[in-house]
């Protein structure tokens, strides 16, 4: 029973290893107005030997790409796609694909529309990150939110 309770409590242990990816969120411009156009920026900064594979892929089958969900509010209106910013290609051997991915920072931008005084922009992205090295891939939600205030 002690062996059982180690080995679980040691399984447990391993699935709470820290992401390989730290966050950051920020705008294109400090002051803003209503009616002002601007660019979220997701700067999502990764460990060594981890891709992260970019929301533009053209393929059917192959790593899963970035997906972006905004939640709709009518404090803001998106303008445009999600953009990938330096973004690498390689071919991938396994699925027989050429893939574009990130190494050391994945940054993506979205042009939004400021409706309202206080805009309220949230939602969430998935994602796959691989090791380069051991092979493994991790499936990754999180959630944002960008914090916008308006000035008069």
């Amino acid at each position: 029973m002690l062996l059982l309770l180690i080995s679980l409590f040691g399984q447990q242990m391993c699935a709470q290893i820290a992401s390989p990816v730290k966050p950051y969120y920020t705008l294109s411009k400090k002051e803003i107005k209503k009616g002002d156009v601007v660019t979220l920026i997701f700067t999502l900064q990764l460990e060594d030997h981890w891709h992260l594979y970019s929301n533009l892929q053209n393929y059917k089958l192959g790593p899963l790409p970035a997906i972006f969900e905004f939640e709709p509010h009518p404090s803001y209106k998106l303008l445009d796609d999600m953009i990938p910013i330096g973004s690498k290609m390689e071919h991938e051997p396994i699925f027989d694909v050429d893939v574009h991915y990130f190494d050391k920072i994945a940054e993506f931008r979205q042009k939004i529309k400021i409706c309202t005084d206080k805009p309220i922009v949230k939602g969430y992205y998935e994602y796959q990150i691989c090791h380069v090295l051991e092979g493994k891939c991790l499936f990754k939600t999180d959630n944002f939110e960008f914090k916008i205030k308006t000035i008069n």
